[in-house]
């Protein structure tokens, strides 16, 4: 259970099915998508993906960028709601799953109550339901995107900008043991693609169930004495009932 969540979302993208290859070894090819998680904009992303299959319903191809996009928007809606509530990185729960996704500190985290917590995870369970559901969709074998991974920008203070601590590679390296100003190697973020094709469409499909079924297990099990005795142990601002604690 050391690094739960790292397993959960981000290590599957990076090392299952994918082939890792510089810009000269690939050509200039590129795709739709890329461009919108590269400036932060993923909320743009999936309306225009959106538009484009109104238009071309049986195109595999854009079927599998607005997964791959839907699938990255769940990691930073999720970061969105650790910046929210910023749980606590010492002496507190942060050895649960998704409560150690590594997001930036939040100066003004807002109080949380137990239902802020089932919000949270039902929101896990409904984004991950809506990406398998785009990716059951696809057929073709010849689906593929390349993507400079470590440099896709997620939103995690919802502040609509791309700050160079919000890219994936900083918080990759920060989750493997380092901290934000020890960043992956320059070369690295900026020339690394990672081809997702055919295979990821189904390991993805698959995978989805799992941080699905964690999340539903939080939600099923009565964590009301957890909440009442252990809000501020878990949260910066968690609420209890007992004003002595």
């Amino acid at each position: 259970m050391k690094r739960p969540i790292l397993l959960l979302l981000i290590i599957p993208i990076l090392v299952i099915q994918s082939a890792i290859m510089t810009p000269s070894a690939r050509g200039d090819d590129s795709t739709f998508v890329e461009k919108f998680l590269l400036d932060g904009q993923l909320g743009k992303g999936e309306t225009e993906l959106q538009a484009r299959l109104k238009a071309s319903p049986d195109n595999d191809q854009l079927m599998f960028e607005l997964g791959t996009l839907q699938f990255l928007q769940s990691i930073e809606q999720l970061g969105q709601s650790l910046y929210e509530f910023a749980p606590r990185q010492q002496g507190g729960f942060n050895f649960l799953p998704f409560l150690r996704f590594p997001v930036p500190k939040n100066p003004n985290p807002k109080a949380v109550e137990l239902q802020d917590i089932h919000q949270v995870l039902e929101k896990i369970d409904e984004n991950l339901l809506k990406c398998e559901k785009t990716l059951a969709n696809i057929d073709s074998p010849e689906v593929k995107i390349p993507l400079h991974l470590f440099k896709i920008h997620l939103d995690f203070d919802r502040n609509g900008k791309a700050s160079d601590d919000e890219k994936l590679g900083p918080v990759f390296a920060q989750y493997m043991g380092g901290r934000r100003g020890r960043n992956l190697p320059e070369t690295l973020v900026e020339e690394t693609i990672v081809v997702f094709d055919r295979a990821d469409v189904d390991w993805t499909r698959g995978y989805c169930c799992l941080p699905r079924a964690m999340a539903n297990v939080g939600l099923a099990y009565d964590q009301t004495m957890m909440g009442d005795s252990d809000g501020h142990r878990i949260f910066e601002r968690g609420v209890v009932k007992w004003d002595f604690l």
